[in-house]
């Protein structure tokens, strides 16, 4: 098998026997944290509805689309707030 593979940033995990992400553990934290302050945004938003935690403007139940965000580094706020 060619072990040179590496479009999304990923290496060839021996142990697994598949292709995983490098630095997952860092990029995780990362994120975690772009996440968090993302949702800090989406708090002082006016199309936030709070009780139901769910953005008005693009429909996304926040808590989902953070963990999708640490998830994948990738789900943008449709305001361009963060």
């Amino acid at each position: 098998m060619e072990n040179n593979y590496d479009p999304n940033n990923q290496e060839w995990d021996e142990k697994s026997q598949q292709y995983l992400i490098k630095d997952l553990k860092q990029q995780v934290v990362v994120s975690k944290n772009k996440a968090k302050d993302n949702l800090s945004i989406c708090k002082t938003c006016d199309k936030f509805d709070s009780k139901w935690r769910i953005c008005n403007e693009c429909g996304c139940q926040m808590d989902l689309k953070n963990i999708v965000y640490r998830l994948i580094n990738k789900s943008p706020c449709p305001l361009d707030k963060w």
